[in-house]
């Protein structure tokens, strides 16, 4: 279903977070959303009314979220701020509240089991929010820079290896299998949140 897509769950927190906490809209939205990503969204949000300007406000507040990630001026945003944020954003919107319909943004559960193996706090972390001690937590990694290098470096490598492609959705799988098999990975998130892109965490990895 559209709307639970990895991709498009992150992008769920970063705008609600941004309508949380009143963000300004970015001027610059080029990259807000990984491409392979932002036309499936721009989609969805066409299916459920939204106009071209509507669209383009959502991407604008998405890119204004990730600037304040890089920039470490986030605060915690707490399931209760999502989900409060979240009524604002649907409502009015013909399917909402209705069972057996995949509205965006999905709602805190979603958001827990997509990213955050059902904890709230775990998937906050993983996007590079700080989290409070409030919450539901177990085991969140906080990654060095050289892990982060080290984690898209061997990516690389076994894509290489594999000739498979290097996107970053491929990235998100590999990381998942890794994690399953006990070696700790950074999300692709978390990747794309430190290095700022997808291309720049791969051309930070060929200088490992």
């Amino acid at each position: 279903m559209p709307s639970t897509r990895s991709e498009l769950v992150t992008a769920a927190v970063h705008y609600l977070y941004a309508l949380s906490q009143n963000l300004t809209p970015a001027e610059e939205i080029s990259g807000a959303v990984e491409s392979e990503a932002a036309a499936e969204l721009e989609e969805v949000l066409h299916e459920q009314g939204r106009t071209r300007a509507d669209v383009l406000n959502v991407f604008a507040l998405i890119a204004a979220t990730r600037a304040e990630l890089t920039a470490g001026s986030a605060v915690p945003f707490s399931k209760d701020a999502y989900d409060a944020a979240r009524a604002r954003a649907v409502r009015g919107l013909e399917f909402a509240g209705q069972a057996g319909h995949q509205i965006w943004p999905p709602t805190s559960q979603t958001v827990r089991k997509r990213l955050g193996t059902n904890f709230w706090n775990d998937a906050l972390s993983s996007l590079g929010f700080p989290t409070s001690g409030g919450g539901r937590r177990r085991g969140a990694f906080h990654y060095s820079p050289e892990a982060f290098r080290s984690a898209v470096s061997d990516f690389l490598t076994d894509a290489h290896a594999a000739g498979g492609a290097e996107s970053f959705s491929r990235y998100e799988a590999w990381a998942k299998d890794e994690r399953a098999a006990g070696r700790a990975r950074p999300s692709g998130a978390s990747v794309r949140n430190h290095f700022g892109s997808w291309n720049d965490a791969k051309a930070a990895a060929e200088q490992v």
